[in-house]
């Protein structure tokens, strides 16, 4: 099972994703395409199964327009170096 993700409102990675891609009306698919990554990866996101790389929060930052800080860390509040790649 996946560790849980959480930002600093407690949402997990997967929860974040989810409400920003319902927010922007994309689909996984879409995700997909634009972070040129295999859906199969975007799906697992979603899922919770599985998180990605820096690179790729970053780049789901400036597609969604939040600050990188925003998108929820895999050790947010666990007092643990969040930098992971």
């Amino acid at each position: 099972m996946a560790e849980k993700q959480s930002g600093a409102d407690g949402q997990t990675f997967a929860e974040w994703l989810r409400e920003n891609m319902a927010k922007f009306g994309l689909s996984q698919a879409d995700v997909a395409r634009a972070l040129e990554v295999d859906p199969a990866a975007v799906s697992r996101w979603v899922a919770g199964r599985s998180y990605p790389i820096r690179f790729f929060r970053q780049r789901l930052a400036v597609g969604f327009d939040v600050p990188e800080d925003a998108v929820p860390s895999r050790h947010a509040g666990r007092g643990i170096r969040t930098e992971d790649a």
